[in-house]
């Protein structure tokens, strides 16, 4: 499936129009929401990518490492896709994305806590009455490098986190004070948070990226 995009900024019509109210607006941030793994999202990253030409990808699920170099690119390259870089995943899961960087010659830092604070592979089932507090440490973790990340390349920046960290409520948000540009998906319509646990992602008849500003 082709996924649009929907540019809900005033006065653009594209990514063009898009690159110029940023530069314009001094846009120090591009967030994007990312799915991990359920929608086919890294065509419409380098889309944007390619357009909006940040100096930095920002990559939730690098969580504390950083990959700065041609060297430090190809030895995280030539892991086994099967070994595990963390509880969270795989080399093999995060090696497109680190393709994609390297791609665009976008130096890379993690933005999360080593293993999110899980202790089990099946990460899902890990969930605990800490659940908030655990949520409320990552956020911080994940602003602190975002601001730090401003400081050290300029803007703007890519941030890929997961979609929840991005809700209206977020300690991101709260955090951070640059304005920013946020993409997320609409599947037939819904945001993610508001689809049916049993969805099938298979089934979806629309799938569209928004672009908005903040």
């Amino acid at each position: 499936m082709i996924y649009k995009l929907d540019i809900r900024i005033k006065g653009c019509r594209n990514l063009d129009d898009v690159e110029e109210f940023m530069r314009t607006n001094k846009t120090k941030i591009i967030f994007f929401a990312e799915t991990h793994g359920i929608l086919d999202e890294l065509k419409i990253q380098e889309k944007i990518i390619s357009k909006l030409k940040p100096t930095r990808y920002v990559y939730e699920l690098l969580e504390e490492g950083k990959i700065t170099s041609e060297k430090g690119f190809k030895k995280f390259l030539d892991n086994k896709n099967s070994k595990r870089f963390s509880v969270i995943s795989s080399y093999g899961e995060l090696k497109p994305t680190v393709r994609l960087a390297k791609k665009y010659h976008l130096p890379m830092v993690g933005c999360d806590v080593k293993n999110m604070y899980r202790t089990k592979r099946n990460f899902l089932s890990d969930i605990n009455t800490n659940e908030e507090e655990i949520m409320r440490k990552r956020e911080e973790r994940q602003a602190k490098v975002i601001k730090e990340s401003l400081n050290c390349y300029g803007f703007p920046i890519f941030v890929s986190v997961g979609a929840f960290h991005l809700r209206k409520n977020s300690l991101i948000f709260k955090k951070i004070k640059s304005n920013f540009i946020i993409v997320y998906p609409l599947i037939d319509k819904k945001e993610l948070h508001n689809l049916p646990e049993n969805f099938n992602i298979k089934k979806a008849k629309n799938i569209t990226y928004v672009i908005e500003a903040k």
